[in-house]
């Protein structure tokens, strides 16, 4: 059975919108804008998850969240960006 991890985007106001690459278990799954929410199938385990985006050309890591899905549970998390420091956060919401 797989499980959904689902992705929300911040709704920030950005002149310029890329998109971050989204890794799970050290894997690219994706990528995702600020602007949207994106879902993606999970096998239920132990899982670590992080962004990686280029703001003006400099790569930029977000925090590590690491979470455990059991059969029949699903995640959502909050992707955002601190317009002063350029700081990628990740935030587990459920």
């Amino acid at each position: 059975m797989t499980n959904e991890l689902m992705i929300v985007g911040s709704q920030q106001l950005y002149i310029w919108e890329p998109e971050a690459e989204v890794f799970l278990d050290q894997n690219q799954i994706g990528q995702i804008s600020r602007k949207y929410t994106k879902s993606f199938n999970i096998p239920p385990r132990q899982h670590t998850m992080y962004l990686k985006l280029r703001i003006l050309g400099i790569p930029r890591k977000s925090n590590t969240l690491e979470f455990r899905l059991n059969d029949g549970e699903n995640v959502t998390v909050r992707y955002s960006v601190n317009r002063i420091t350029d700081r990628l956060k990740l935030e587990k919401l459920t």
